[in-house]
């Protein structure tokens, strides 16, 4: 990986990291912390020029970035993703089932109505 392609990397997860503290963090309790220790920690190594150094902290940095957005889904949403990653399809929970059911039939006794 080239210096350029490297830096550019570690740039965009940083962002990313940010939009996603701001999401979760930030934004819904006006929580500074994760923000505050985001932006210096990225500081602390702004300057680093060890190569296999640089490539652990970028690794690091994008697994915390996909913890954040994980972290941000409902439950029903990460086992559905969970599934979907091994190959399966969740089926149709019971009470979704129900619900359409219901929505099926009210429709059609409203347009059996209309007649």
């Amino acid at each position: 990986m080239s210096i350029s392609s490297s830096k550019q990397l570690i740039l965009s997860t940083y962002r990313q990291i940010l939009k996603e503290i701001n999401n979760q963090f930030t934004n819904q309790n006006n929580n500074q912390l994760w923000r505050k220790e985001a932006i210096s920690t990225f500081q602390q190594y702004r300057n680093l020029s060890n190569k296999e150094e640089v490539e652990k902290l970028t690794k690091d940095a994008e697994d915390l970035l996909c913890f954040l957005k994980i972290h941000g889904y409902s439950e029903e949403k990460r086992i559905e993703l969970t599934a979907n990653r091994v190959g399966l399809k969740l089926p149709i929970m019971m009470d979704k089932q129900i619900n359409e059911d219901k929505n099926l039939y009210t429709e059609a006794m409203r347009v059996k109505s209309c007649k």
